[in-house]
Protein backbone atom coordinates (compact mmCIF):
# COMPACT_ATOMS: atom_id res chain seq x y z
CA UNK A 1 0.00 0.00 0.00
CA UNK A 2 0.86 3.09 -0.98
CA UNK A 3 1.43 5.43 2.43
CA UNK A 4 -0.92 7.49 3.57
CA UNK A 5 -0.12 11.36 3.90
CA UNK A 6 0.07 12.44 7.50
CA UNK A 7 -2.36 14.34 9.63
CA UNK A 8 -1.26 16.84 12.83
CA UNK A 9 -4.01 16.57 15.19
CA UNK A 10 -4.16 19.97 17.22
CA UNK A 11 -6.36 19.57 20.30
CA UNK A 12 -7.85 20.36 23.59
CA UNK A 13 -6.93 17.56 25.86
CA UNK A 14 -9.24 15.42 27.24
CA UNK A 15 -12.22 16.77 30.03
CA UNK A 16 -14.20 18.56 27.59
CA UNK A 17 -16.14 17.87 23.81
CA UNK A 18 -13.11 18.68 21.63
CA UNK A 19 -10.32 16.95 24.27
CA UNK A 20 -12.65 14.23 24.28
CA UNK A 21 -13.22 13.20 20.19
CA UNK A 22 -10.13 14.50 19.44
CA UNK A 23 -8.42 11.37 21.13
CA UNK A 24 -10.66 9.06 19.47
CA UNK A 25 -10.05 10.37 16.34
CA UNK A 26 -6.41 10.17 16.41
CA UNK A 27 -6.50 6.31 17.63
CA UNK A 28 -9.29 5.45 15.17
CA UNK A 29 -6.76 7.25 12.14
CA UNK A 30 -3.96 5.59 13.09
CA UNK A 31 -5.63 2.37 12.89
CA UNK A 32 -7.00 2.91 9.53
CA UNK A 33 -3.55 3.57 7.96
CA UNK A 34 -3.98 7.59 8.54
CA UNK A 35 -0.63 8.78 10.33
CA UNK A 36 -1.07 11.02 12.93
CA UNK A 37 0.74 13.30 15.20
CA UNK A 38 -1.34 14.34 18.08
CA UNK A 39 -0.13 17.87 19.47
CA UNK A 40 -2.48 18.69 22.58
CA UNK A 41 -2.64 22.42 23.59
CA UNK A 42 -3.26 24.16 26.31
CA UNK A 43 -6.45 25.91 27.15
CA UNK A 44 -4.90 29.52 27.71
CA UNK A 45 -2.17 29.17 24.99
CA UNK A 46 -0.98 27.45 21.50
CA UNK A 47 1.73 25.99 23.73
CA UNK A 48 2.22 22.36 23.33
CA UNK A 49 1.43 20.42 26.85
CA UNK A 50 4.00 17.93 28.23
CA UNK A 51 2.84 14.43 27.44
CA UNK A 52 2.53 13.39 31.13
CA UNK A 53 -0.17 16.11 31.17
CA UNK A 54 -1.55 15.39 27.85
CA UNK A 55 -2.19 11.55 28.74
CA UNK A 56 -3.32 11.79 31.99
CA UNK A 57 -7.04 11.26 31.42
CA UNK A 58 -7.15 9.06 28.21
CA UNK A 59 -9.02 6.26 28.56
CA UNK A 60 -6.79 3.49 29.59
CA UNK A 61 -7.76 1.56 26.09
CA UNK A 62 -6.40 4.23 23.52
CA UNK A 63 -3.79 5.53 26.63
CA UNK A 64 -1.00 4.00 25.00
CA UNK A 65 -1.45 5.02 21.76
CA UNK A 66 -1.64 8.67 22.53
CA UNK A 67 1.59 8.04 24.00
CA UNK A 68 2.61 6.61 21.14
CA UNK A 69 1.34 9.41 18.56
CA UNK A 70 2.18 12.68 20.75
CA UNK A 71 4.34 14.96 19.05
CA UNK A 72 5.46 12.67 16.11
CA UNK A 73 7.12 13.48 13.21
CA UNK A 74 5.29 12.59 10.20
CA UNK A 75 4.95 13.28 6.60
CA UNK A 76 2.16 15.25 6.96
CA UNK A 77 -0.11 16.99 4.14
CA UNK A 78 -3.08 18.61 6.62
CA UNK A 79 -3.63 19.67 9.92
CA UNK A 80 -7.22 19.17 12.02
CA UNK A 81 -7.60 21.83 14.78
CA UNK A 82 -9.72 21.06 17.49
CA UNK A 83 -10.30 24.11 19.34
CA UNK A 84 -12.89 26.59 19.81
CA UNK A 85 -12.26 29.14 16.75
CA UNK A 86 -11.49 32.31 19.07
CA UNK A 87 -8.42 29.83 20.10
CA UNK A 88 -5.17 30.21 18.18
CA UNK A 89 -6.67 29.25 15.07
CA UNK A 90 -4.76 32.20 13.50
CA UNK A 91 -1.53 30.76 15.26
CA UNK A 92 -2.00 27.33 13.37
CA UNK A 93 -3.53 28.68 9.96
CA UNK A 94 0.13 31.07 10.37
CA UNK A 95 2.14 27.73 11.56
CA UNK A 96 1.26 25.58 9.13
CA UNK A 97 0.85 27.26 5.36
CA UNK A 98 1.52 24.55 3.76
CA UNK A 99 -0.52 21.86 5.08
CA UNK A 100 -4.39 22.09 4.01
CA UNK A 101 -6.35 23.45 7.04
CA UNK A 102 -9.52 21.77 8.87
CA UNK A 103 -11.28 22.74 11.50
CA UNK A 104 -13.82 20.70 13.69
CA UNK A 105 -16.18 22.50 16.00
CA UNK A 106 -19.55 23.07 17.93
CA UNK A 107 -21.91 25.56 18.96
CA UNK A 108 -25.25 25.65 21.13
CA UNK A 109 -27.54 27.72 19.89
CA UNK A 110 -29.01 28.99 16.78
CA UNK A 111 -26.85 32.00 15.57
CA UNK A 112 -22.88 31.91 15.56
CA UNK A 113 -20.67 34.69 17.32
CA UNK A 114 -20.17 36.93 14.37
CA UNK A 115 -16.75 37.01 14.91
CA UNK A 116 -15.87 33.45 14.20
CA UNK A 117 -17.09 34.12 10.83
CA UNK A 118 -13.80 34.93 9.08
CA UNK A 119 -11.93 32.65 11.16
CA UNK A 120 -13.63 29.66 9.85
CA UNK A 121 -14.11 30.32 6.20
CA UNK A 122 -10.18 30.38 5.79
CA UNK A 123 -10.15 26.39 6.36
CA UNK A 124 -10.86 24.03 3.87
CA UNK A 125 -13.81 22.33 5.28
CA UNK A 126 -15.02 22.41 8.14
CA UNK A 127 -16.06 19.34 10.33
CA UNK A 128 -19.25 19.93 13.00
CA UNK A 129 -20.63 16.75 15.25
CA UNK A 130 -24.30 16.85 14.29
CA UNK A 131 -26.70 17.68 11.75
CA UNK A 132 -28.08 20.70 14.16
CA UNK A 133 -24.76 21.79 14.00
CA UNK A 134 -24.29 22.15 10.32
CA UNK A 135 -27.73 23.73 9.87
CA UNK A 136 -26.55 26.33 12.30
CA UNK A 137 -23.51 27.02 10.40
CA UNK A 138 -24.92 27.27 7.14
CA UNK A 139 -27.64 29.65 7.92
CA UNK A 140 -24.95 31.45 9.48
CA UNK A 141 -22.96 33.12 6.83
CA UNK A 142 -20.25 30.09 6.71
CA UNK A 143 -19.25 29.77 3.14
CA UNK A 144 -16.57 26.47 3.57
CA UNK A 145 -17.93 23.70 3.29
CA UNK A 146 -19.35 22.19 6.36
CA UNK A 147 -19.41 18.47 7.03
CA UNK A 148 -20.62 15.92 9.94
CA UNK A 149 -18.34 13.94 12.04
CA UNK A 150 -19.94 12.58 14.84
CA UNK A 151 -18.43 11.83 18.18
CA UNK A 152 -16.78 7.90 18.06
CA UNK A 153 -18.96 5.44 20.53
CA UNK A 154 -15.54 4.06 22.42
CA UNK A 155 -15.09 1.03 24.32
CA UNK A 156 -15.89 1.66 28.06
CA UNK A 157 -13.73 0.36 30.41
CA UNK A 158 -15.25 0.78 34.40
CA UNK A 159 -12.44 1.38 36.40
CA UNK A 160 -11.24 -1.07 39.27
CA UNK A 161 -10.95 1.73 41.95
CA UNK A 162 -14.68 2.08 43.63
CA UNK A 163 -16.46 4.92 42.90
CA UNK A 164 -17.96 6.44 46.28
CA UNK A 165 -21.79 6.97 45.89
CA UNK A 166 -22.27 7.93 49.68
CA UNK A 167 -25.63 6.67 50.83
CA UNK A 168 -27.25 5.21 47.57
CA UNK A 169 -27.53 1.60 47.89
CA UNK A 170 -27.78 -1.73 45.25
CA UNK A 171 -31.92 -1.35 45.52
CA UNK A 172 -32.04 2.53 44.46
CA UNK A 173 -32.66 3.23 41.41
CA UNK A 174 -29.86 6.06 40.04
CA UNK A 175 -30.68 8.49 38.15
CA UNK A 176 -27.62 10.36 37.02
CA UNK A 177 -26.39 13.63 35.12
CA UNK A 178 -22.82 14.46 34.23
CA UNK A 179 -21.51 18.36 33.14
CA UNK A 180 -19.80 21.50 34.20
CA UNK A 181 -22.15 23.77 36.61
CA UNK A 182 -22.72 26.43 33.95
CA UNK A 183 -25.59 28.40 32.35
CA UNK A 184 -25.98 26.35 29.37
CA UNK A 185 -25.57 23.14 31.33
CA UNK A 186 -28.83 24.53 33.31
CA UNK A 187 -27.84 21.94 36.29
CA UNK A 188 -30.35 23.66 38.92
CA UNK A 189 -32.96 23.05 36.92
CA UNK A 190 -32.02 19.40 35.64
CA UNK A 191 -31.63 18.92 39.90
CA UNK A 192 -34.81 20.63 40.82
CA UNK A 193 -36.80 18.23 38.07
CA UNK A 194 -35.30 15.71 39.87
CA UNK A 195 -36.55 16.90 42.95
CA UNK A 196 -40.22 17.60 42.39
CA UNK A 197 -40.81 14.48 41.11
CA UNK A 198 -39.28 12.24 44.66
CA UNK A 199 -38.73 12.41 48.09
CA UNK A 200 -36.88 10.38 50.69
CA UNK A 201 -39.20 7.70 51.34
CA UNK A 202 -38.62 6.92 47.35
CA UNK A 203 -35.96 4.10 46.37
CA UNK A 204 -34.20 6.90 44.19
CA UNK A 205 -31.04 8.91 44.00
CA UNK A 206 -29.50 11.46 41.57
CA UNK A 207 -25.93 11.48 41.22
CA UNK A 208 -24.64 14.93 40.30
CA UNK A 209 -21.00 14.91 38.47
CA UNK A 210 -19.99 18.42 37.86
CA UNK A 211 -17.12 20.57 39.00
CA UNK A 212 -15.89 22.17 42.23
CA UNK A 213 -17.09 25.84 41.39
CA UNK A 214 -20.41 27.04 39.95
CA UNK A 215 -19.51 28.65 37.37
CA UNK A 216 -22.83 31.19 36.98
CA UNK A 217 -21.97 31.83 40.34
CA UNK A 218 -18.54 32.62 39.22
CA UNK A 219 -19.56 34.65 36.55
CA UNK A 220 -21.01 37.03 38.77
CA UNK A 221 -18.93 37.29 41.16
CA UNK A 222 -16.38 40.03 42.23
CA UNK A 223 -12.44 39.46 42.55
CA UNK A 224 -12.99 40.11 46.02
CA UNK A 225 -15.30 37.62 46.79
CA UNK A 226 -13.39 34.61 44.72
CA UNK A 227 -10.10 35.47 46.42
CA UNK A 228 -11.82 35.52 50.41
CA UNK A 229 -13.12 33.05 53.14
CA UNK A 230 -16.56 33.75 51.11
CA UNK A 231 -15.61 31.63 48.30
CA UNK A 232 -17.42 28.92 49.57
CA UNK A 233 -20.30 30.25 48.33
CA UNK A 234 -19.14 29.65 44.41
CA UNK A 235 -18.90 26.12 45.10
CA UNK A 236 -21.15 23.46 43.28
CA UNK A 237 -21.78 22.33 47.07
CA UNK A 238 -23.06 25.29 48.02
CA UNK A 239 -25.70 25.93 45.07
CA UNK A 240 -26.70 22.59 45.89
CA UNK A 241 -27.27 22.87 49.50
CA UNK A 242 -29.42 25.94 48.69
CA UNK A 243 -31.20 23.85 46.58
CA UNK A 244 -32.24 20.92 48.61
CA UNK A 245 -33.43 23.81 50.99
CA UNK A 246 -36.46 24.21 48.96
CA UNK A 247 -37.58 20.61 49.65
CA UNK A 248 -38.66 19.39 53.24
CA UNK A 249 -38.01 15.75 52.48
CA UNK A 250 -35.17 15.41 49.17
CA UNK A 251 -34.59 12.69 48.05
CA UNK A 252 -30.78 11.54 47.67
CA UNK A 253 -28.58 13.66 46.13
CA UNK A 254 -24.86 12.53 45.98
CA UNK A 255 -22.70 15.45 44.57
CA UNK A 256 -18.97 14.19 42.68
CA UNK A 257 -17.49 17.13 41.90
CA UNK A 258 -13.97 18.03 40.41
CA UNK A 259 -12.12 15.45 38.10
CA UNK A 260 -12.44 11.27 38.70
CA UNK A 261 -10.88 9.56 36.05
CA UNK A 262 -12.07 8.08 33.25
CA UNK A 263 -12.76 4.60 34.11
CA UNK A 264 -14.73 6.19 36.93
CA UNK A 265 -16.94 7.69 34.59
CA UNK A 266 -17.98 4.62 32.72
CA UNK A 267 -18.48 3.15 36.32
CA UNK A 268 -21.04 5.74 36.45
CA UNK A 269 -22.67 4.51 33.48
CA UNK A 270 -22.54 1.19 34.69
CA UNK A 271 -24.46 1.94 37.85
CA UNK A 272 -26.83 4.57 36.75
CA UNK A 273 -29.86 3.27 35.62
CA UNK A 274 -31.26 6.75 33.84
CA UNK A 275 -28.77 9.94 32.53
CA UNK A 276 -30.38 12.98 32.37
CA UNK A 277 -29.87 16.15 31.22
CA UNK A 278 -31.98 19.73 30.75
CA UNK A 279 -29.19 21.64 28.87
CA UNK A 280 -30.21 24.65 27.01
CA UNK A 281 -28.61 22.91 24.14
CA UNK A 282 -25.90 20.41 23.06
CA UNK A 283 -23.30 20.42 20.07
CA UNK A 284 -23.48 16.65 20.17
CA UNK A 285 -24.25 15.64 23.76
CA UNK A 286 -21.14 13.44 24.82
CA UNK A 287 -22.82 12.54 28.52
CA UNK A 288 -26.16 11.16 27.00
CA UNK A 289 -24.37 9.58 24.12
CA UNK A 290 -22.43 7.15 26.55
CA UNK A 291 -25.20 6.78 28.53
CA UNK A 292 -27.42 5.65 25.43
CA UNK A 293 -24.20 3.13 24.33
CA UNK A 294 -24.17 2.11 27.91
CA UNK A 295 -27.58 1.03 27.44
CA UNK A 296 -29.53 3.67 29.55
CA UNK A 297 -32.67 5.19 29.45
CA UNK A 298 -32.16 9.26 28.50
CA UNK A 299 -34.28 12.17 29.62
CA UNK A 300 -32.38 15.37 28.09
CA UNK A 301 -34.35 18.20 26.19
CA UNK A 302 -35.67 17.75 22.52
CA UNK A 303 -33.34 20.46 20.95
CA UNK A 304 -29.71 20.32 20.11
CA UNK A 305 -27.46 17.78 18.11
CA UNK A 306 -28.04 15.24 20.52
CA UNK A 307 -31.44 14.40 17.98
CA UNK A 308 -28.67 12.47 15.67
CA UNK A 309 -28.26 10.00 17.65
CA UNK A 310 -31.48 9.91 19.56
CA UNK A 311 -33.90 10.74 17.56
CA UNK A 312 -36.24 12.85 16.69
CA UNK A 313 -39.34 10.66 18.06
CA UNK A 314 -36.97 9.03 20.85
CA UNK A 315 -40.15 9.01 23.61
CA UNK A 316 -37.94 10.64 26.58
CA UNK A 317 -37.29 14.14 24.72
CA UNK A 318 -38.18 16.91 27.21
CA UNK A 319 -40.47 19.78 25.85
CA UNK A 320 -39.08 23.20 25.66
CA UNK A 321 -39.99 26.66 24.08
CA UNK A 322 -37.17 28.57 22.71
CA UNK A 323 -35.42 32.12 24.69
CA UNK A 324 -33.47 34.59 23.90
CA UNK A 325 -29.69 33.75 25.58
CA UNK A 326 -29.33 37.85 26.61
CA UNK A 327 -31.87 36.49 29.26
CA UNK A 328 -29.61 34.02 31.33
CA UNK A 329 -26.76 35.10 33.18
CA UNK A 330 -22.96 35.20 31.32
CA UNK A 331 -20.91 32.48 33.04
CA UNK A 332 -17.59 32.66 30.80
CA UNK A 333 -18.74 29.68 28.80
CA UNK A 334 -21.00 30.94 26.41
CA UNK A 335 -21.69 34.77 24.64
CA UNK A 336 -24.93 36.67 25.11
CA UNK A 337 -26.43 37.39 21.65
CA UNK A 338 -30.04 39.52 21.41
CA UNK A 339 -30.58 37.60 18.07
CA UNK A 340 -29.27 34.02 19.32
CA UNK A 341 -31.88 31.45 21.03
CA UNK A 342 -31.67 28.17 22.97
CA UNK A 343 -33.84 25.83 24.05
CA UNK A 344 -36.27 26.42 27.99
CA UNK A 345 -36.85 22.92 28.77
CA UNK A 346 -40.33 22.61 30.33
CA UNK A 347 -39.72 21.41 33.89
CA UNK A 348 -42.46 19.78 35.34
CA UNK A 349 -42.64 17.46 31.42
CA UNK A 350 -38.96 16.42 32.87
CA UNK A 351 -40.31 15.26 35.84
CA UNK A 352 -42.96 13.17 34.50
CA UNK A 353 -40.47 11.83 32.50
CA UNK A 354 -38.39 10.64 35.16
CA UNK A 355 -41.19 9.09 37.16
CA UNK A 356 -42.54 7.67 33.61
CA UNK A 357 -38.76 5.73 33.54
CA UNK A 358 -39.10 4.88 37.35
CA UNK A 359 -42.16 3.12 37.34
CA UNK A 360 -41.32 1.31 33.82
CA UNK A 361 -37.46 0.25 34.68
CA UNK A 362 -37.46 -3.34 33.30
CA UNK A 363 -39.05 -2.54 29.48
CA UNK A 364 -37.24 0.55 29.08
CA UNK A 365 -33.73 -1.27 30.08
CA UNK A 366 -34.43 -3.72 26.72
CA UNK A 367 -35.45 -1.00 24.57
CA UNK A 368 -32.25 1.18 25.29
CA UNK A 369 -30.24 -2.30 24.79
CA UNK A 370 -31.20 -2.67 21.69
CA UNK A 371 -31.13 0.86 20.59
CA UNK A 372 -27.58 0.71 22.52
CA UNK A 373 -26.03 -2.10 20.45
CA UNK A 374 -27.17 -0.40 17.01
CA UNK A 375 -25.46 3.06 18.08
CA UNK A 376 -21.88 1.11 18.70
CA UNK A 377 -22.00 -0.06 14.80
CA UNK A 378 -23.25 3.54 13.85
CA UNK A 379 -20.30 5.16 15.19
CA UNK A 380 -17.87 2.82 15.34
CA UNK A 381 -14.28 4.13 15.15
CA UNK A 382 -13.67 3.02 11.80
CA UNK A 383 -17.09 4.34 10.00
CA UNK A 384 -16.09 7.55 11.80
CA UNK A 385 -12.55 7.91 10.91
CA UNK A 386 -13.08 6.17 7.34
CA UNK A 387 -15.23 8.86 6.24
CA UNK A 388 -13.50 11.72 7.98
CA UNK A 389 -10.14 10.62 6.46
CA UNK A 390 -11.47 10.71 3.20
CA UNK A 391 -12.89 14.24 3.80
CA UNK A 392 -9.45 15.43 4.29
CA UNK A 393 -8.13 13.95 1.30
CA UNK A 394 -6.81 11.02 2.84
CA UNK A 395 -7.60 7.89 1.40
CA UNK A 396 -5.60 5.35 1.38
CA UNK A 397 -7.34 3.97 3.96
CA UNK A 398 -7.97 0.44 5.34
CA UNK A 399 -11.80 -0.30 5.90
CA UNK A 400 -13.76 -3.34 5.67
CA UNK A 401 -17.04 -1.79 4.57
Amino acid sequence: MTPTNGLKLISLIPGCGYGDGSCQYAAGLEAIGVPVSWLPVRDDSADLLPRSIATNDIPHPIRSKLEALYNRKIDASAFLLEVPPYRWNDHWLQAEPDLRPYCRVAWETDRLPSQWLNVLNGYERIFVPSNFNKSVFENNGITAPVQVVPHIAREMVPSDTSLNLGQITEEDFVFYTIGAWTTRKNMETTIRAFLDGFTHDDPVALVVKTEVFDQVALGQATPVQRNSSESIRLSTAWALAKILSDYPQPAKVHLISGRICPGQIDQLHQRGDCFISLSHSEGWGLGAFEAALAANPVVITGWGGQLDFLGRDYPLLVDFDLRCTSAYPADGFFLHADDASWAAPRRSHATELMRAVFQSNQSDRRWASTRASALKEQYSAENVCTDLARAMGLQNVRHSR
